[in-house]
């Protein structure tokens, strides 16, 4: 994407930043000085925003450290309809919370209280950037395979590569509480 490009989409945003503005409901768009003049629409998005991310810390460790084991010991017989089930149950639980997270985080980075600095907000998105990246280019790939049957390597890359999304969740966890910390009085 040339610069001309990115100005563009950049001018773009803006211009709908400063038309979302103008709505009451999204009053949130002004500087806050503290949590109890915040508005309750900042308030709620902070509170979302550190629910969405500790459902997603708690669900990655739960994969990580009993789910995925568990595929192990499925059976080759029976792995390819496990996989598929696998990936049906969890795609319900997952993609709302990660599109809610996503949302919410950005919004935050956009509208944030004078108490999250801007490098702290970039680097909630940064985590986040982390976390769905290794989901869509390492995660999902080897799912893939694992979908016409149990094969060891994509197994272990699976696992071994899934250490990332769990500690880029686990740091936007602890971010999304130093951010609390720091805005309730």
């Amino acid at each position: 994407m040339s610069v001309e490009t990115q100005l563009a989409v950049f001018l773009r945003l803006r211009g709908a930043v400063k038309a979302i503005q103008l709505i009451p409901l999204f009053s949130f768009f002004s500087d806050t000085r503290n949590f109890n003049s915040m508005a309750l629409e900042h308030k709620l998005l902070l509170l979302l925003h550190t629910a969405t991310t500790l459902f997603m810390v708690g669900l990655i460790w739960t994969i990580q450290v009993v789910h995925y084991p568990l595929f192990n010991g499925v059976g080759l017989e029976r792995f390819v309809a496990y996989a598929a089930e696998h990936n049906w149950r969890i795609s319900i639980i997952v993609v709302p919370v990660m599109l809610a997270e996503a949302a919410v985080t950005a919004l935050l980075f956009l509208t944030r209280p004078e108490q999250i600095t801007w490098q702290s907000a970039l680097l909630g998105l940064i985590l986040l950037a982390v976390a769905w990246g290794t989901t869509f280019f390492l995660s999902v790939p080897q799912h893939n395979v694992l979908m016409h049957g149990f094969e060891d390597g994509a197994y272990r890359r699976l696992v071994n590569t899934n250490w990332l999304r769990t500690l880029a969740w686990s740091a936007k966890g602890c971010l999304a509480l130093v951010w609390l910390w720091r805005v309730i009085p």
